[in-house]
Order: C-alpha cells, then structure tokens, then sequence
C-alpha cells in the first residue's frame, strides 16, 4: 500500500473525531482533546504529536485548571 493511499484511509478514518492527549511531562502531562482533521501529526506519540510553538505557548501562559479553546482560524 502505497504512503499516499494510506495517509487518505488515515485522514478518512479521523474525520469528525476527537481525541484525549496527554501534554508531554514539561507541560504538565495534563490532557488535551485534539481533532487531526487536518493534521494527523496528532496522532504520533509523545511530544512529536505536538508542534514546538503549541508546547512553548502552554509553557509560558497557561496555568493550573486553565480551560483553552482553540477554534482555528478555517
């Protein structure tokens, strides 16, 4: 099976879903729910699941039981 027709079964199969992550250790380990619509890097583990600037920014701004919503700008 060729990378791109598995990449399309992947992108099929993860529509419309959500998953529950956890942030890696620097972060907190605290959960995150993630939509890899358009992004199946969320769906590699560890930290290379998460792009460096999404890490850094909770990192520097968010805080013990802090709710964030990010809407995307599509």
């Amino acid at each position: 099976m060729s990378n791109n027709k598995l990449r399309r079964m992947l992108e099929y199969w993860a529509r419309n879903r959500t998953f529950r992550r956890r942030l890696p250790k620097p972060q907190g380990k605290r959960p995150i729910w993630v939509s890899p619509d358009a992004r199946l890097r969320y769906l590699k583990p560890g930290s290379q699941g998460f792009d460096r600037g999404l890490l850094e920014f909770i990192e520097r701004f968010v805080r013990k039981n802090d709710v964030i919503l990010d809407i995307g700008a599509n």
